[in-house]
């Protein structure tokens, strides 16, 4: 098994199912969230598409069909949990609270900022500079300032609260998928990215 069929395991999240530990806290008309949630799971070394109801139901899938010693596998079990974990915080703020953007990036910071999430090539959190300071809790480490320089559109969508589930293997030429666990006006975007036009690195 290659790695990067690995990594590929979680190109297709759907939103409305990672927002459902936050469901009765969000406001309907900004995330449309249903009661037919599911998460659409991407195996790319069979190319295959399976629908799931649950992160934990992912967990199962993927130590039953590979390798758990496989580094790429813990990896990706790793990811889930930690995005887990973020939703079950977001799912105890307060979204009428004005300075819930401010709170959330400082317990954040708290948590993370030296924490092998932060600091590992592979893994980061991205700042923002701006009034909360927080951009997102991500799985690439890119160069916001490069971003700019480089005139990334595809990154203009993203706002405070926003996690990013990707890869750096699977980012480079492909595309990544954004997940908001703050409601904003864009909640989810899977949009094509070019590596030479685009290049974070």
């Amino acid at each position: 098994m290659n790695n990067t069929h690995i990594t590929l395991l979680l190109v297709l999240l759907s939103f409305t199912t990672l927002l459902s530990c936050t469901k009765e806290a969000l406001p309907a008309e900004e995330v449309n969230i249903t009661e037919e949630e599911s998460i659409t799971l991407y195996l790319a070394d069979v190319d295959e598409t399976i629908t799931v109801k649950s992160l934990d139901e992912v967990k199962v899938i993927i130590a039953k069909r590979y390798d758990q010693n496989n580094k790429a596998v813990k990896n990706a079990i790793g990811k889930i949990n930690l995005f887990q974990k973020e939703m079950k915080y977001a799912s105890t703020l307060d979204l009428t609270d004005p300075d819930v953007e401010k709170k959330y990036s400082q317990q954040i910071q708290q948590k993370y900022s030296n924490h092998k999430v932060y600091n590992k090539s592979t893994n980061g959190i991205l700042w923002d500079g701006h009034a909360t300071g927080f951009l997102s809790v991500t799985t690439i480490p890119l160069n916001l300032k490069a971003s700019k320089r480089n005139k990334a559109s595809s990154w203009s969508p993203i706002s405070p609260g926003t996690v990013v589930l990707c890869d750096k293997k699977w980012f480079k030429g492909s595309k990544f998928v954004l997940f908001s666990i703050i409601p904003g006006p864009t909640a989810v975007v899977h949009t094509p990215f070019d590596n030479k036009a685009d290049s974070f690195f």
